[in-house]
């Protein structure tokens, strides 16, 4: 969504959020404790229209950026994670590992064979059970 910043009526900058959440209270509650922190928050009820409404607020997608650890990254960039496994059709699972100093979640994806999903899945039960 461009920058991700957008300009209050006093002029201020305001970080921008897209919340997608198909539960109208979760909507509600996190979307007024945003906006009461500042933030110009952009709604959409499912996967769908959250993707209309990014593509309403920058169709470029070159253009559009992410706030990962308080730094600007492409948006576009967060397809490779995904395609990794995606574009070539592999099973994967992912799964928490640990938090960070701040307490957000540490996770990995685990990528198998072709038609081996079960060892995938088999992984990362292992990894679970000595975490």
């Amino acid at each position: 969504m461009g920058t991700g910043l957008a300009a209050s009526a006093d002029g201020r900058v305001m970080k921008k959020i897209l919340i997608v959440e198909d539960n109208e209270l979760n909507r509600d509650v996190l979307s007024r404790r945003l906006i009461r922190r500042g933030f110009q928050v952009l709604l959409a009820a499912d996967g769908l229209d959250g993707l209309e409404i990014a593509h309403d607020a920058e169709p470029d997608l070159a253009k559009r950026t992410l706030i990962l650890d308080g730094e600007p990254s492409p948006f576009g960039a967060q397809f490779g994670w995904v395609g990794i496994a995606t574009f070539p059709g592999l099973p994967a699972t992912a799964m928490p590992i640990g938090a960070d100093d701040a307490g957000l979640p540490i996770g990995m994806q685990i990528i198998a064979a072709n038609h081996h999903d079960q060892t995938a899945i088999a992984l990362a039960g292992l990894i679970a059970e000595t975490l």
